[in-house]
């Protein structure tokens, strides 16, 4: 069949190019170019009308930087890593981001705004309500604009995002995320954050939905521990027809305990080895238990020899009474993780809303379920305890406090990132207009989420404490590595920074550019590193006087652990010496090259 619509374009097409013969002028030309390009672009998957941001209008003449809120930061322990929390427009600090973790993110979990309709979300300082008749493509171009930066901020090999949304954007993230990720696997699993339902025309919806994007086809998400619906089965296979020793000969061999616990597996028996028994007593009190059944038939195994040893922490021994013989007995509470989330622990009212009302009071409408989140990260970094994981939709900060559980539960040291601005809801922002408040204003400044929900909540929860400075009450639902409770006034051992993202022109008048950028080089090497340039153990030389403060005074020389170095500095002999001594380092260039090359500086 033809393609009516390419022939209609081709046609187009062709009469745009006889017209350039005539209308040969740059202006024509350009023109023609900008129409031939409209007609060409793509015409199958998600189409959508793309939208400028104010933040892109800053970003044209203006670089982020970082700068500390010395106010805000938290140090439990100076040997464990940092965390940050970012206020900013997560562009901004996305781009920031590019430079210090490009290709070095593990995990990805962002709970953007659902675009209800509802005013839950800005989009240049105006709230989009379910009138605006943009308000699908504003969503798509403000996601489309953040996720492409997050693809390169992942790990290429082993990087998974994940991203939490409802049905008024589900099926549009879905085609979106197919076309930034092409080259990635996609999965959509169901969780049920609310059992009860929100009642609707048609349906109580229960549910909401985690989208997973892997960069390939390889098991990257770790198991599901089910403790509560384990599998359970003997390993003696008595089942079927093909359950005899003649059927498998590898899946006859010894396994052998002592005191009630395996210690290990012999070798496939010999043909011509007949036991007497399923329980052969060694020495030492070693017992030696083989397949064979209560008429002394030869069975077998239901693992073969070489593939027992895998699954050996889900083996545990038994003793049958009635056939006064060891039982062998595979327990198995680790499996691949269902498509459909139903845990009540999930359920975002109890363990969202009321658990952070018991915190901060009533601050923050909606959180997630701190234990849906948990399970998610848990799910993509439990097999790297070292993971960094990125939130760039913070919101209430529950991804600070789920990595917090994950690393108390198996004494990890994974890093958090969390991004969020620092909006103030509707309601509140009639309030501080009708009193002649604006942004900008410290009152209006200190009611925005960053400072108001995220930054207390994230101290508290690791103070164990509520914004009284009470103790917080009650246990957490997950278990320590002992499989002790973890009570929530016990707090956690984690260290936050708290960095604001700013702007420095890109073409100053009367001062060097690089001057400007170096005095924000300390957050970049911070945030890079997650640690703190204390300037004792972990040093930053900008100058000849640092290095005479730092390197040529022995005393503060003996503690130095890292030291980063200025590239325009020149030294002598004697200090590069010093410094090679120390394994320093030299200030990225990838921090601020590109912006120094177009300043020609």
């Amino acid at each position: 069949m033809a393609n009516i619509s390419k022939e209609k374009r081709d046609k187009m097409l062709k009469y745009i190019e006889s017209l350039k013969s005539i209308h040969n002028d740059d202006e024509s030309i350009k023109m023609f170019n900008e129409i031939e390009d409209s007609l060409n672009e793509k015409k199958y998957g998600l189409v959508f009308e793309e939208h400028t941001e104010e933040v892109d209008e800053l970003l044209k003449n203006n670089i982020p930087v970082l700068v500390e809120d010395k106010e805000r930061i938290l140090i439990k322990d100076e040997t464990k890593p940092l965390n940050f929390i970012i206020e900013g427009d997560n562009l901004q600090a996305l781009y920031l981001l590019e430079k210090t973790h490009r290709g070095k993110v593990d995990c990805i979990y962002i709970d953007p705004p659902y675009n209800t309709g509802a005013k839950d979300w800005k989009y240049n300082n105006d709230y989009v309500d379910s009138n605006d008749t943009y308000r699908h493509s504003k969503w798509l171009s403000m996601m489309q604009t953040r996720l492409l930066i997050a693809k390169r901020l992942l790990n290429p090999k082993t990087g998974i995002m994940i991203v939490a949304i409802d049905d008024n954007e589900m099926n549009t993230l879905g085609l979106l995320l197919q076309q930034i990720f092409s080259t990635y696997k996609l999965f959509c699993i169901t969780v049920v954050h609310n059992p009860n339902g929100n009642q609707g025309k048609n349906f109580a919806i229960t549910n909401e939905f985690l989208y997973f994007v892997f960069p390939n086809n390889n098991q990257l998400l770790a198991l599901e521990n089910r403790t509560d619906d384990p599998d359970i089965r003997p390993l003696r296979d008595v089942s079927g027809n093909q359950n005899l020793r003649t059927d498998a000969k590898n899946c006859f061999y010894p396994i052998y305990i002592k005191d009630g616990k395996i210690i290990g597996f012999g070798d496939v028996c010999d043909d011509s080895f007949h036991p007497e028994g399923a329980n052969i007593s060694l020495d030492d009190g070693i017992i030696a238990v083989y397949p064979i059944d209560i008429n002394g038939i030869e069975k077998k195994w239901v693992f073969a020899r070489n593939t027992v040893e895998t699954i050996k922490d889900e083996l545990h021994v038994e003793f049958n009474k009635t056939r006064k013989i060891f039982d062998i007995i595979r327990y198995k509470t680790h499996f691949t993780y269902k498509s459909v989330w139903t845990k009540k622990e999930y359920n975002a009212n109890s363990y969202g809303s009321k658990l952070l009302n018991s915190i901060l009071g009533s601050r923050f409408n909606y959180p997630k379920s701190v234990y849906a989140v948990l399970e998610a990260v848990r799910s993509a970094c439990k097999n790297n305890k070292n993971a960094v994981i990125l939130d760039f939709f913070a919101g209430s900060g529950t991804t600070q406090h789920a990595v917090n559980l994950l690393n108390y539960e198996d004494d990890g040291t994974r890093k958090c990132i969390m991004v969020t601005n620092n909006e103030i809801s509707i309601d509140e922002e009639k309030n501080l207009r009708y009193r002649g408040l604006k942004k900008g204003d410290k009152e209006w400044e200190e009611l925005g989420i960053a400072k108001y929900v995220t930054w207390p909540r994230t101290y508290c929860t690791i103070n164990g404490v509520d914004i009284n400075g009470n103790k917080l009450k009650g246990d957490y639902l997950v278990k320590d590595s002992n499989g002790n409770s973890i009570p929530m006034s016990q707090g956690f051992v984690c260290n936050v920074k708290y960095l604001k993202c700013d702007w420095i022109p890109r073409h100053p008048e009367d001062y060097l550019l690089s001057n400007a950028l170096m005095m924000h080089i300390k957050e970049m090497i911070e945030l890079q590193n997650a640690i703190e340039i204390d300037n004792v153990k972990n040093v930053l030389l900008i100058n000849k006087d640092d290095v005479k403060n730092y390197i040529l005074n022995p005393e503060h020389y003996s503690k130095i652990e890292n030291v980063w170095l200025n590239q325009n500095l020149i030294l002598n002999a004697s200090e590069v010496k010093l410094l090679k001594q120390k394994g320093f380092r030299y200030i990225p260039r990838e921090f601020f090259g590109e912006e120094l090359k177009e300043a020609n500086e």
